[in-house]
């Protein structure tokens, strides 16, 4: 990069730019604190969600869908899966239990989960598709909000294919049981819930059991082994208003254990692959408070999460391997939002640390820590605003052999919005996404497809680079979001096929992680709905995503070819229609559909979860009713009428044939 003469890299522009976007925030604070003592501020809380702006996501420059509380109530069956599947993503199971949702062709270390702020990702994410989405009970589940599209400011490592973000839902008085019934998997569920509030003191109980049987797959098969599994879960959330001032207190606790799921496409009769355990707990206390004197909302969260790993592999019916990975993870984040006039401010730092305790994957006892410092202006001239945002992140790994990993990060966002009128804006985004490696791809080593994959401690962070077009429009009741994006892919991490070491002759393959492909994605995504007089509902939502990455094909000289991307989803949508013919009685049709998946990567190819060819094209058609009589709410559905037997692209199991759902809610 030349100024007049001169020389610059890359790095040391951006570094000029995250201290100058410093600098104009201290500015603001002391200007904010000038003007709040000349008149008095609005008592708005405006807090740090994935739609920043307080309004809906109309007003936000992003593509954001969002999946309100009603919805969720209605669709949720116990299972993570069947709330997400409003959305039109891709949502990949390598087995029962397991989710691994996809965000514009990403998923896995690729995609950010959060619950209440806090990052679900930890340092044993692993490559490709995992089961981590699924660890969480929907039950506690209040909003979801789906960003499509990398997100490095607000949300760092990871946020590359986008963010999904769940709230638990708040503390309204009720006292709730419910009771499900699913045919196809013969899956009994219950749930008990109970809110109230003593004085300034809000809390929340909650907890689920579920059973789900083998799944009956569509046109007669039968039923699918290796594909039952159980969990429950217990929830504790308490809520104390200190004073108007002073602000208020979260404390929750939340634990949810699987048992007994299975990785069902590596699995037959006498060779099977096993989780007996998976433990998720997130412990957090929240501090929210609005100063009005400088117009800022405060959000921090101590918190504390513990993943507990089972895995065993059966040969013969006996057991030939064991693992456990017993992940602590420690965190602390700090975020301020401060609103003056024309300009809004985010700012916000993350500290986090993870302690790991593995017998096998991974060095025991390693540790893996991260520092995350970033700021986000906004500035509204008439009917344009402007957005400009920069993140610096620090990487620290240490484990038993005294390597060391050191690495930092600085990543930008920016974004234009134009608001034609009342009815219409126009936003252009850009954001440089990144992946810091984690403790899977430094010092992981694992067996996948009869080969052996080692970590490399001299990873660097992959990166991508998000071009973006979002238009919205919004009158009377309907609501349309059309957007169009191309990201360029670099330094992602591959697999490099490296000499056999003593002791792995055994193994077809032996490879080693390496920052060698480069690529790109690009697609479109469209989301319609209409309301009319919450009478009649339609919603249609689709995306398409084509996506190339480099594949070595010569491991000697690293020559590389430009192929299509593994797993890339289909086009694919939902369109549901729902019409309520009053308080008592709704009435809904729903499709899922997707199209032929053809297009296959070398890998996809050898992926025993995509069948020859690709995977078959889907249209799965479902109605139900759902009735309010007095304090009970009953719903009926017949899902996939036709008994179709269809998979989502990249699945390991085939989903539900027909299944008849059944759940009465009774609130006392």
């Amino acid at each position: 990069m030349d100024f007049y003469g001169g020389k610059m890299d890359f790095r040391q522009f951006k570094q000029i730019i995250i201290v100058l976007l410093i600098t104009i925030n201290i500015f603001s604070s002391e200007l904010v604190e000038k003007q709040t003592d000349k008149k008095e501020t609005k008592t708005h809380k405006y807090e740090m969600n994935i739609v920043q702006k307080t309004e809906n996501t109309f007003n936000d420059n992003r593509d954001i869908e969002e999946i309100d509380n009603k919805t969720i109530k209605k669709l949720n069956k116990g299972s993570i899966k069947s709330v997400l599947e409003e959305s039109a993503i891709n949502l990949q199971q390598t087995g029962a239990g397991q989710l691994s949702p996809f965000l514009r062709g990403l998923t896995g270390q690729h995609t950010l989960l959060i619950f209440d702020g806090i990052r679900l990702n930890n340092s044993i994410f692993r490559y490709g598709p995992n089961q981590y989405a699924a660890i969480l009970d929907p039950n506690i589940i209040g909003k979801i909000e789906v960003l499509k599209g990398a997100a490095p400011t607000l949300y760092g490592s990871d946020a590359v294919g986008g963010v999904i973000a769940f709230s638990s839902e708040n503390m309204q008085k009720r006292a709730d049981a419910i009771i499900r019934y699913q045919s196809a998997v013969k899956s009994m569920g219950l749930h008990a819930d109970i809110a109230n509030k003593i004085g300034k003191l809000k809390f929340n109980i909650q907890t689920s059991v579920n059973d789900y049987k083998n799944i009956e797959t569509g046109e007669d098969i039968g039923l699918q082994d290796f594909t039952s599994y159980q969990n429950k879960a217990v929830t504790a959330k308490l809520n104390y208003k200190i004073s108007n001032k002073m602000g208020e207190l979260t404390f929750l606790a939340t634990y949810f254990s699987q048992k007994d799921g299975y990785r069902t496409d590596k699995s037959k009769r006498s060779d099977y692959r096993q989780y007996p355990n998976q433990n998720h707990g997130i412990y957090y206390l929240k501090y929210k408070n609005y100063l009005s004197n400088i117009n800022t909302a405060i959000n921090s969260t101590l918190y504390f999460q513990k993943t507990y790993e089972e895995y065993k592999r059966f040969k013969h019916n006996s057991l030939s391997d064991h693992r456990i990975d017993d992940l602590y993870q420690y965190g602390l984040n700090i975020r301020a939002t401060t609103k003056l006039n024309q300009l809004t401010f985010y700012n916000g730092m993350e500290f986090i640390y993870d302690y790991l305790r593995s017998d096998k994957n991974y060095y025991d006892k390693s540790n893996y820590n991260t520092f995350s410092l970033f700021t986000k202006g906004e500035y509204k001239v008439s009917d344009l605003i402007f957005g400009l945002g920069a993140r610096y992140t620090f990487i620290y790994l240490a484990e038993v052999q005294d390597t060391t990993y050191l690495k930092n990060n600085i990543s930008f966002s920016a974004f234009t919005q134009y608001k034609v009128n009342r009815n219409y804006n126009i936003s252009l985004n850009f954001a440089q996404g990144f992946r810091a490696p984690n403790l899977n791809d430094l010092t992981g080593s694992f067996e996948f497809n009869g080969g052996y994959e080692f970590g490399n401690e001299d990873l660097s962070a992959e990166n991508s680079y998000m071009f973006e077009l979002v238009n919205k429009f919004q009158a009377k009741g309907l609501f349309i979001s059309v957007s169009a994006y191309y990201s360029i892919l670099k330094g992602f991490i591959g697999r490099k096929e490296i000499d056999k070491p003593a002791g792995y002759e055994e193994y077809k393959q032996i490879v080693q992680k390496e920052n060698v492909n480069n690529g790109f994605i690009y697609g479109t995504e469209l989301t319609l709905s209409y309301n009319y007089r919450k009478t009649f509902e339609f919603k249609f939502n689709t995306n398409y995503v084509y996506g190339a990455m480099d594949e070595i094909v010569n491991k000697t000289t690293l020559e590389t070819k430009l192929n299509p991307m593994r797993r890339i989803p289909p086009l694919q949508g939902i369109l549901k229609i729902t019409y309520n013919y009053s308080y008592i009685l709704s009435l809904f049709y729903k499709m899922n559909f997707a199209s032929n998946q053809d297009r296959l990567s070398n890998g996809d190819i050898k992926d025993s979860r995509i069948p020859i060819g690709g995977t078959p094209g889907y249209a799965i058609h479902s109605i139900g009713a759902i009735s309010h009589l007095g304090n009970f709410t009953l719903t009926l559905s017949v899902e996939n009428m036709l008994n179709e037997r269809y998979k989502y692209h990249g699945s390991g199991i085939y989903e539900y044939g027909r299944n008849y759902y059944l759940k009465l809610n009774g609130r006392f």
